[in-house]
């Protein structure tokens, strides 16, 4: 998976963000508690709806690649206009890669900045596949990304601002695919994916994460005594060097809060 690949790096990369103050972490837009029961009212509504999730197989393929590309220029051309086609013709060519994908929402767009220079940036997307429709919509949602980081936009420090964009580019291409199709179905299975995620975020993978703490906690006690939980923890901190410290876990839980 993309995103499991370079988790590591983009946790500690978000770390370091927060503190040199190019994040920050606070949520300004729950801090009023009517705000915030509202925010907690609404995803309560979306576990309760009990969302499906569609995979890249449930969606329908395009003859070939090159369609797949003719539709997806197709629709910068709709949604973005004529101007932005140069720069996302360079990122097809040159920075636009595959990972095989079973998940449809499975794609990253990554900015690598070489720490000793710090003006050299490296780009690159990924995404399922080249065949899937799912893999347009895809495409268009890391684009989204892609160009704001190309751009340098300023979200005023609010990271979770950017998803705003590349969700309505998300629903546009739907609706742009589900006419070209004459499939209206996609709409449900793209958007109950969507949804899917946002329960997996706020009730599955929690209650996930609190279940390997409390693992962790009773390793690190025996660990104190045991070569054994030694030799185990030392191996749950390679795998996952942000639980090194109570800061470290602090920032991580952050970056779970913020990419929700």
């Amino acid at each position: 998976m993309a995103y499991e690949n370079y988790e590591n790096s983009i946790i500690a990369s978000y770390a370091h963000d927060v503190k040199t103050g190019i994040i920050d972490p606070t949520n300004y837009d729950l801090k009023r508690k009517q705000a915030k029961q509202k925010y907690e009212e609404y995803i309560k509504k979306i576990i309760a709806l009990k969302p499906r999730e569609f995979f890249v197989d449930s969606i329908p393929k395009t003859p070939n690649s090159q369609e797949f590309f003719k539709i997806t220029f197709y629709l910068v051309l709709q949604i973005f206009g004529k101007d932005f086609i140069p720069e996302f013709s360079d990122l097809v060519q040159n920075k636009l890669f595959i990972n095989q994908s079973k998940e449809i929402f499975n794609g990253i767009s990554l900015q690598i900045i070489e720490r000793d220079k710090p003006n050299t940036i490296n780009r690159a997307i990924e995404i399922p596949d080249f065949e899937h429709i799912s893999s347009i919509i895809t495409l268009l949602h890391e684009y989204t990304h892609y160009h704001c980081q190309l751009m340098k936009m300023d979200f005023n420090k609010k990271r979770y601002y950017e998803e705003i964009l590349s969700i309505y580019v998300e629903k546009r291409a739907t609706d742009l695919l589900a006419n070209i199709f004459s499939n209206p179905s996609l709409k449900q299975m793209i958007t109950e994916t969507r949804l899917e995620g946002i329960v997996w975020h706020y009730d599955t993978h929690e209650k996930e994460i609190q279940d390997f703490f409390k693992e962790l906690k009773e390793i690190k006690r025996l660990a104190r005594t045991n070569f054994f939980y030694q030799f185990q923890l030392a191996n749950f901190e390679n795998q996952l060097p942000w639980i090194k410290t109570p800061e470290l876990i602090q920032l991580e839980e952050y970056y779970r809060h913020d990419m929700a």
